[in-house]
């Protein structure tokens, strides 16, 4: 949010409660996963615009939102996660026994864990290991949870040279809300899973933990959350021998500065609104996990960056509801509806797997993943990650298969996929796209009425004489407008994304009709031509050198320095050089011969811009009217 709000104008101060800026980032994930080194460096970035940084400020303590008001600060945005694990819900646990929360509230964020009770949040436990400051033998260790923070916890313990970790999980393996990916490199590091398995409570010796009696489980219907419900399985208790208890099991939001101050939700989160991120109090804004629970590091950063188009806008005066609808800060999570539309991908080669340390050498916190190889890099690169669609995410096709479930249709002609146009530089179809609309027959006849297509085998479109050279196809490229769904293409403009583009409306130099259209500019060079519907001479047709003859543009062979003629040849000169020479000669020619005796003639191969610049000086400087162009019809 500071970042994004720098970006904008604003002065912005963090406060900050712990000694180091970074957040659950910096204590709650593991350097194995997340290196101090990329933090670091983000972090300065941040800094780097402005943005004033204090320490060691506690909310509910050393400030409160009052007296940032009356400190003067126009808005505030609350970002103070979640950072209370729980460990007071299951039998045989003592309430004052480790850090972070309890029942009670008597725990901290900020207190240590007591060691020698032997159960911990694994929030408390990471920020402990994360800093560096965990001393006590971890013995026979078992977590309980399935989430990310139980993955982290786990894997942290086996650094730490337990000896042995199970992890006990209520749900079954395809339930766990940590990813495949995460629950194999724990059991490639020796972590035990015990699935179906819910703890019942705390067996002691002596005030020692010794072990957790267990009840293995067995999936029901489902829950809210669309996971199957675990039920217990009667009379099949038993017990996991154990040191120390790791609790991976919900974080809270701490209340201490926010309770009174503004809203919260039966869960303790901060009540704000879904799109602006504005909660109950005028000029105060909540994200991330004080408002959402637990998410991922992208959700928090996404809110941060909302909360930041809304806080503009607020203290600017204007409406934060319609800073953050507009489509350039939506960022809205989408859950995209998917579709078979029949395509393929161009290379079935699988993904290349992230080269890691072995297991046998994770003894310590270096990070794990050891990157690709230049070689792996590229062939990455290379690899077509979804399908060979060119219209990508603004696939006219998915969004009618979906409206009128028309479902994969494979083109079963004898011919292939890209028959009809072979031989044509700039035309391509594929068959598996068509969905037999005959939109590109009926342009190609009634508008531009070159009668080019027919209705072929299958109700396909298919060409009259049978292929591109015989067919009468002047390339005018209304088809390929015409086509919703990408069937047929523009083969120039094959691999570029409309996103990826800048459209400048501009009137076509090559002949004197005077057609609109816009050039597709990318990365400052044109890649192709679009028509425009409300083209006052044109409308959205054009011809094929309007369409397809931009190359020209970014010619090798196009003069960049001017040429003077000398004892038969040309040699290069400065432009005002030339421009004093032409000058020169054209006054000489005029006051001998009369302004009648010059002309000027113009280039297709300039620009609508330039062509009128041309005729305006040989109107008004020159003195005449012999103007001429070369595309003249």
């Amino acid at each position: 949010a500071a970042y994004y709000l720098a970006l904008d104008g604003h002065h912005v101060t963090i406060f900050e409660a712990g000694a180091e800026p970074g957040g659950m980032m910096l204590t709650g994930i593991p350097p194995y996963r997340l290196p101090r080194d990329v933090i670091s460096d983000e972090i300065k970035d941040i800094l780097n615009l402005g943005v004033e940084l204090k320490l060691n400020t506690r909310l509910g303590r050393d400030i409160t939102l009052d007296s940032l008001e009356g400190d003067g600060f126009d808005a505030i945005y609350l970002a103070v996660g979640a950072q209370e694990g729980s460990v007071g819900w299951l039998p045989g646990t003592d309430n004052t026994s480790g850090g972070g929360s309890d029942n009670n509230g008597s725990g901290g964020a900020s207190e240590a864990p007591d060691q020698g009770r032997g159960i911990y949040s694994a929030v408390d436990f990471l920020k402990e290991v994360n800093a560096g400051r965990w001393q006590a033998p971890l013995g026979r260790t078992l977590v309980i949870g399935g989430g990310f923070t139980a993955m982290d916890a786990c894997r942290s313990a086996v650094r730490l040279g337990a000896a042995g970790v199970t992890v006990a999980y209520r749900r079954s393996r395809g339930e766990m809300p940590a990813t495949a990916d995460e629950v194999k490199a724990a059991e490639e590091e020796g972590v035990k899973l015990s699935l179906l398995t819910a703890p019942v409570e705390v067996i002691r010796e002596d005030g020692r933990i010794t072990g957790v009696v267990c009840q293995k489980m067995e999936l029901g219907e489902p829950d809210e959350s669309g996971r199957r419900s675990p039920q217990p399985v009667s009379g099949s208790e038993f017990a996991i021998p154990a040191d120390t208890v790791i609790l991976a099991i919900g974080q809270e939001v701490e209340a201490e500065g926010l309770a009174g101050a503004v809203v919260l939700t039966g869960r303790g989160r901060v009540a704000a609104d879904q799109l602006t991120l504005a909660t109950s109090r005028k000029g105060v804004f909540a994200g991330g996990d004080c408002e959402t629970g637990p998410a991922t590091v992208v959700e928090a950063i996404a809110a941060g960056r909302r909360v930041a188009v809304a806080i503009s806008a607020y203290v600017m005066g204007k409406s934060p509801a319609a800073a953050c609808s507009a489509p350039a800060a939506s960022l809205k999570k989408r859950n995209p509806r998917l579709f078979d539309i029949g395509a393929r991908p161009e290379s079935d080669e699988s993904r290349h797997p992230m080269p890691e340390l072995p297991p046998a050498e994770r003894h310590g916190f270096d990070e794990i993943e050891l990157g690709f190889s230049e070689e792996e890099a590229r062939a990455e690169a290379a690899r077509c990650m979804q399908c060979t669609c060119h219209a990508a995410s603004a696939c006219e096709l998915q969004r009618l298969s979906i409206r009128y479930g028309a479902g994969t249709r494979e083109f079963r002609g004898e011919q292939g996929q890209f028959e009809i146009f072979d031989g044509s530089p700039i035309l391509q179809l594929d068959r598996k796209r068509c969905i037999k609309c005959h939109k590109c027959i009926r342009v190609c006849d009634e508008v531009v009425q070159y009668h080019v297509y027919t209705v072929g085998e299958n109700e396909y479109p298919a060409l009259r004489a049978g292929n591109y050279r015989d067919s009468g196809c002047v390339s005018c490229g209304s088809c390929i407008d015409a086509c919703p769904t990408g069937a047929l293409v523009n083969s120039q403009l094959k691999g570029v994304h409309e996103w990826e583009v800048d459209l400048v409306r501009t009137t076509c130099p090559l002949c004197g009709v005077g057609c609109n259209f816009e050039l597709n500019v990318k990365d400052g060079r044109v890649v192709g031509v679009s028509p425009v519907e409300d083209a006052p001479v044109n409308g959205s047709s054009l011809c094929v050198k309007g369409r397809y003859h931009f190359d020209m543009i970014h010619s090798p062979d196009r003069l960049t320095t001017p040429l003077i003629k000398e004892g038969g040849g040309f040699r290069e000169a400065t432009w005002d050089e030339a421009l004093d020479l032409v000058a020169t000669r054209l006054g000489e020619i005029r006051a001998r011969d009369g302004a009648d005796a010059l002309a000027a003639l113009s280039s297709a191969r300039c620009t609508n811009e330039e062509n009128w610049l041309m005729q305006k000086f040989a109107r008004v400087v020159m003195g005449t009217n012999n103007i001429d162009h070369c595309a003249r019809t």
